[in-house]
């Protein structure tokens, strides 16, 4: 599907950029240009700044530009044009400010005074999706090698969860015409806890997961079953990426997309790594959520058991495929703000009070009253720059 989103925008720029080319040697011939020294496309200096958004972060954690996400200078010593662009989010539905700095060439022979014609095309693993462009600012009397600010309105943006590339081109009379392409990830609501300023690594996996959707409980199902399925992590009790010791807990972020990355999936992780992430993804999205951790039974289910273990019913750990009754000492999983479970280790998305028979333990395991239930507690802004550190909270 990406290898068809990807085509599909392909071959709708080579066909824009040919209209235009076709448009050039006219307009190089004595257009409404006033006469031009060549057929071919003039590129345009532009600054594009965009409100009504989220700033995005890498996958250290360093945020990106924004307002301010496509900047482009003249590089003098080849005379060619270097742009930058920075990723960017913004909520499904709403309505973009947008605001272009454009240079005019110098090649102009003339000033120009009109209103730039300005598309949009979102391009998606679902397909392309016009975005309309509406309010743009007139430009009066523009000299060449000046520049202007043209403000205008896009959207509304498609109103369900998705990413992909934001192709914008504004076109005037040949010598202030123009294309940036952005990076845009649309989120449920906007990102809070520890992902306030979202890491695209993340937005990555919970865009994929959620795409389509615009109810919120759609969002959160469809990331809580997205991580099961997609083979993220293999459960392995020996390696964890979470440095799980309650209350305080550490999720090395940076390492799990380095690894990521560079193709390292499925993560070898445990309970503490699957919640951990999945709360991670569900905050980018908007959506509340809180760690719980259930110790083992006091006293323990075996006879001279200082810890305690409790068993689960039949299931197939994240990233296997057998089918087997668990026993654990201790298990975290996610607890979200309308009052359902979410365990991505298992693959268990239930409400909060359960019957005996669909619930996945044999000791009252998700009862919010069990001694062995530890106060429930969510992820906090990163700190010391490679981890996401979390803190008891109760519930609000």
């Amino acid at each position: 599907m990406r290898l068809v989103s990807t085509l599909m925008k392909s071959l709708f720029l080579l066909l824009h950029i040919a209209i235009v080319l076709c448009v050039k040697p006219a307009l190089a011939q004595g257009g409404p240009a006033g006469g031009g020294t060549s057929g071919n496309a003039y590129p345009c200096l532009a600054n594009v700044t965009i409100e009504n958004g989220y700033r995005c972060a890498n996958n250290q954690g360093v945020a990106y530009n924004y307002p301010q996400v496509y900047k482009t200078h003249l590089d003098a010593s080849n005379n060619s044009i270097v742009d930058h662009q920075d990723p960017m989010a913004a909520k499904i539905g709403t309505t973009l400010n947008v605001t272009l700095n454009v240079t005019r060439s110098t090649l102009a022979q003339n000033n120009f005074t009109g209103t730039l014609t300005i598309t949009a095309e979102y391009f998606t693993n679902g397909g392309m999706v016009s975005v309309s462009c509406s309010n743009i600012t007139p430009i009066s009397n523009l000299m060449p090698g000046h520049s202007t600010n043209v403000t205008f309105s896009l959207g509304a943006l498609p109103n369900y969860v998705t990413k992909g590339d934001l192709v914008i081109f504004f076109n005037g009379d040949g010598y202030i015409d123009g294309m940036y392409e952005e990076k845009l990830y649309l989120l449920k609501d906007q990102p809070i806890n520890c992902m306030a300023i979202p890491w695209v690594g993340v937005l990555e996996d919970s865009c994929t997961w959620a795409s389509g959707e615009s109810d919120p409980l759609g969002v959160i199902t469809k990331i809580s079953h997205g991580l099961y399925t997609s083979q993220t992590f293999f459960y392995d009790s020996t390696q964890t990426l979470a440095l799980a010791t309650i209350p305080a807990n550490i999720f090395d972020l940076v390492q799990f997309l380095c690894v990521s990355d560079g193709g390292g999936r499925p993560i070898r992780g445990q309970c503490y790594d699957a919640s951990d992430y999945a709360a991670i993804c569900l905050y980018s999205q908007g959506r509340g959520a809180y760690i719980q951790y259930r110790a083992g039974d006091v006293p323990g289910r075996q006879p001279n058991d200082p810890y305690g273990t409790f068993l689960t019913n039949l299931g197939v750990l994240i990233g296997h495929n057998i089918l087997s009754q668990l026993e654990w000492a201790n298990h975290q999983l996610v607890i979200l703000l309308n009052q359902n479970i979410s365990d991505p280790t298992i693959g268990l998305f239930v409400p909060y009070a359960v019957s005996p028979a669909v619930n996945v333990t044999q000791t009252n395991y998700w009862a919010p009253s069990s001694s062995s239930l530890v106060a429930p507690y969510e992820l906090t802004p990163v700190q010391q720059g490679s981890n996401i550190q979390v803190t008891v909270l109760g519930f609000p």
